[in-house]
């Protein structure tokens, strides 16, 4: 027996040493590898890196020059950080330097790739997730960014950097800045995916800051956040619970919805200018965030920050936008659509005449003379008296959008009758009825469709060959 014990030793000392099982798979050369960063050290451009197994980072891997894929293989595979990585997980350096996660066919309920912080493991001393420097994130379905307490950014941070985001979720992570994304003069496209449930000190989702500074005086503005679709929730901060804005950002689509900060539950502006200002328009929708000051928005109007509004975006009440200093109004760059009012807006002083409403040209001011009655007005505290937005943008005790509508003038011609109508009668707050007969001693109406007629500038025009009949205007009779 002692024997054969010492004849199998000996086999085990000649075999070698064991090593760990690979974690990582390149699908183009075939190769296999025991870390992910020494996968992406090996790799060349356009190489796509498979996650066999999980792996937790010891170095900061750099990817520059090169553009490198990370999937899972279709199990769920995470990716952890550990006190050994110098900054974040992994740096993306350069112009050239571009990383995609996931794939098209990822799905956000069944995620596969899983990047984590490793917080519950004792991890509290990364910068960051992912560094951009000049370079481009690509994250795609199915794809997830949590559990990180940064020292400094979020889970990613980007200087002069691209965040292109398709879809999956940047959750549950801490930082004091930007726990979700701090973006640094760089570009943020949230296409789809969630950015939720993250904590900061400033911009709890995202802090974006296109600032270009210069003895404490801004010089100049780069960088955009874009928003057309995807989900900012239940995000916390003392500013900008879902986003802090220095800069530009159209938000034209999805929604900024149930987050929480003591300035700007939903978004704190604080400071763009004309070319590089903030844009609600779309569909984009914001609603149920909390704040005592600028629940929806906290808008710092200064006479730099610029809030343009068009389209169908709305801020939901009691969802608000608090106008903190009076200087520079609401721009509304076209027509408003949808029904229901667009914002509440809240005046830092309630005195009549202040500025709410404006057009960015003169020719445009019947924008504003048409959807005014759009906007409505938070009740001043300890105030029974209502204030109202006025037909010319500013506040007033008079409501003009009740002011009896009286037809002025009736045209027609071979296509169309036509009438106008002072004030302008607005698609958003009313119909147009047509009654052909009488019904119990009274007429018929009924709602015409809204495809049947149109209202321009407070004109209603409908065409020749709807039914013979009479026709009225009616306010307040469609729901939002």
């Amino acid at each position: 027996m002692k024997q054969l014990f010492r004849w199998v030793f000996l086999g085990l000392m000649l075999a070698g040493p064991a090593y760990a099982a690979d974690v990582v798979s390149n699908a183009t050369s075939g190769v296999r590898y025991p870390s992910l960063a020494t996968a992406i050290a090996a790799a060349t451009n356009g190489d796509t890196l498979v996650m066999i197994g999980n792996d937790t980072l010891q170095s900061t891997p750099v990817i520059s020059n090169k553009t490198l894929t990370v999937v899972s293989d279709g199990s769920v595979r995470t990716i952890y950080g550990s006190t050994n990585c110098t900054d974040g997980m992994i740096s993306v350096v350069g112009m050239e330097g571009t990383l995609i996660l996931g794939q098209p066919g990822g799905d956000d309920n069944s995620p596969t790739l899983i990047f984590d912080g490793a917080r519950q493991q004792g991890v509290h001393s990364l910068s960051n997730m992912f560094f951009l420097e000049l370079g481009w994130l690509t994250i795609h379905p199915g794809v997830v960014l949590r559990n990180l307490d940064s020292v400094d950014a979020g889970a990613i941070y980007s200087i002069a950097g691209v965040v292109e985001m398709l879809g999956g979720s940047i959750e549950s992570n801490a930082a004091p800045y930007g726990a979700g994304i701090l973006n640094d003069k760089g570009e943020v496209r949230l296409y789809g995916g969630r950015i939720i449930g993250n904590v900061a000190q400033i911009g709890g989702g995202i802090y974006s800051d296109g600032a270009e500074w210069m003895w404490n005086v801004i010089v100049g503005y780069m960088g955009k956040v874009e928003v057309t679709s995807g989900l900012i929730a239940d995000n916390s901060a003392n500013a900008g619970g879902g986003v802090f804005l220095y800069g530009a950002m159209d938000f034209m689509g999805g929604q900024i919805v149930r987050n929480t900060a003591s300035q700007g539950g939903g978004l704190l502006y604080a400071n763009g200018s004309t070319n590089f200002g903030l844009t609600v328009g779309g569909n984009a929708v914001m609603a149920s965030n909390t704040a005592p000051q600028g629940s929806g928005i906290f808008n710092n109007n200064d006479g730099y920050a610029w809030l343009t509004w068009q389209g169908g975006g709305k801020v939901v009440p009691p969802n608000d936008v608090f106008m903190a200093h009076g200087l520079n109004p609401i721009v509304l760059a076209g027509p408003l659509s949808g029904r229901g009012p667009a914002a509440q807006l809240t005046p830092a002083i309630y005195e009549a005449n202040q500025w709410m409403l404006a057009a960015a040209t003169t020719n445009d001011l019947w924008v504003v003379s048409n959807y005014y009655g759009k906007f409505t007005v938070t009740p001043a505290p300890g105030d029974p008296e209502p204030w109202y937005v006025n037909v010319n943008g500013r506040l007033s005790r008079d409501n003009s959008a009740a002011t009896p509508a009286t037809i002025l003038s009736i045209a027609s011609s071979e296509t169309n009758v036509e009438w106008g109508v002072e004030p302008a009668f607005q698609a958003w707050d009313g119909v147009v009825e047509l009654a052909t007969n009488l019904v119990g001693q009274a007429w018929n109406f009924q709602p015409l469709a809204p495809e049947a007629y149109s209202v321009t500038n407070g004109r209603v025009v409908v065409p020749r060959d709807r039914p013979l009949g009479i026709y009225r205007l009616r306010t307040g009779g469609a729901g939002p």
